[in-house]
């Protein structure tokens, strides 16, 4: 279905229909999602030596409004956090992690 189609049949549902068929509910929830998506972050960790500065990519991540989810690429640590700056936090126990955001802000 379109999103506009979805919205049509998720306004029906606001409304107060009692009943709801399967494509109504699944309108509802499609909505939703494309209305809320979570944005993306990665942790980045940072080393110097005698080569100089590098760095490497840890784990990629969700932000959500409530939480963060992140996993890392090599070790098969994953988790739920408070938020996207607590992932970095503990992934950054021992070294220097920096928060990427891959996505904008919310508008």
């Amino acid at each position: 279905m379109t999103s506009e189609a979805d919205k049509v049949l998720a306004e029906a549902i606001r409304l107060g229909q009692s009943k709801f068929t399967r494509e109504q509910v699944g309108a509802v929830l499609r909505t939703w999602a494309r209305e809320n998506p979570p944005r993306r972050f990665a942790l980045c960790g940072f080393i110097e030596d005698e080569h100089g500065p590098d760095c490497e990519l840890l784990a990629w991540g969700l932000g959500f409004e409530d939480h963060a989810i992140a996993q890392s690429v090599d070790s098969g640590l994953h988790g739920r956090f408070k938020s996207a700056e607590s992932a970095r936090q503990l992934f950054g126990i021992g070294r220097d992690v920096e928060l990427v955001w891959v996505d904008a802000p919310a508008t």
